[in-house]
């Protein structure tokens, strides 16, 4: 296959992962009760990271076997099945996908009028803007030169870093889907934790020149990044209309990412002219902030 034609399906699945997930994220609260939520998100989560690492893995070993192209046609048909599931759920439950939804050309602009006209979500979108540039330190480019210039040792560790990030993620969700009784009634305090903890352990991270710590910190990192998103999800999952979730995860999803992107040139351009160690406390900055403001959001 051309080069030209595989970036088009590359993109084109990409393009489609962005319209689907506003809308699985959005089925949540049509299953389960509200008092549920905490559970449900953290079942999720638990799942979406648990058969992330695993196809990390499997990617890679067919990788080896059939190839890249091979791999792609493995990724198209996955893909296939997973839409049939959803269409013979909306088959089978139709009431889950009930909705009024306006012309494309007006859908458009739903969640950006929802986010506009509450207070409360402006303010969420600007603290979820400035976690996406906090998060971009934990990209592969940027993971690989820590480990290759603060820590020294083998690009090895690369894959130990993101494997134990990846663990803090798996062990948090089923210890909020344990304790969810908890946070119930005090889900901000849920994200006010996960962006404090973050900052703290992001700094440490920053400071430390030893591997087996940096392993412990990524855990810990994992943690309150599962702790932030449990938490944000069941807030907007709880406080905004069925109907209008879809649109509003869009419009968070497309801000975030587009901060990503600022973050992400910001990050070059300082671990280009700075020591990496700058771009992690630049982080821990970033989700200092968030705390703070935050702490000045009053959810209605």
């Amino acid at each position: 296959m051309p080069g030209a034609a595989v970036f088009f399906v590359v993109s084109m699945i990409a393009l489609l992962d962005g319209v689907a997930d506003p809308a699985s994220q959005s089925l949540l609260p049509r299953i389960v009760a509200k008092t549920e939520l905490i559970k449900a998100n953290s079942t999720a989560s638990v799942i979406f990271e648990t058969v992330g690492v695993g196809c990390w893995a499997i990617g890679g070993v067919l990788l080896v076997f059939v190839g890249a192209e091979g791999l792609l046609l493995f990724v198209i048909s996955f893909s296939t099945i997973a839409t049939v599931a959803f269409w013979l759920m909306r088959h089978e439950v139709p009431s889950l996908f009930e909705t009024n939804d306006p012309h494309w050309k007006k859908s458009m602009m739903v969640g950006w009028n929802v986010v506009l006209q509450t207070k409360w979500l402006k303010q969420v979108m600007l603290t979820t803007s400035l976690d996406a540039v906090a998060g971009v330190v934990w990209m592969a480019a940027a993971v690989y030169l820590f480990v290759e210039e603060v820590l020294q040792v083998s690009e090895a560790w690369w894959g130990w870093i993101n494997a134990s990030f990846f663990i803090g993620l798996i062990v948090t969700g089923f210890f909020l889907y344990k304790r969810a009784h908890m946070f119930e009634k005090q889900t901000s305090r849920l994200l006010q934790i996960g962006f404090a903890g973050g900052a703290v352990v992001t700094a440490f991270f920053a400071l430390n020149m030893i591997p087996v710590v940096a392993l412990v910190l990524s855990i810990g990192v994992g943690m309150f990044e599962q702790a932030r998103g449990v938490g944000l999800n069941t807030i907007l999952q709880q406080h905004i209309e069925a109907k209008k979730l879809p649109y509003v995860y869009a419009a968070q999803a497309s801000l975030s990412t587009l901060s990503f992107g600022m973050g992400a040139l910001l990050v070059g351009v300082v671990a280009e002219a700075f020591d990496i160690r700058i771009v992690y406390g630049l982080s821990a900055l970033f989700l200092l902030l968030c705390f703070f403001s935050w702490m000045k959001i009053k959810v209605k």
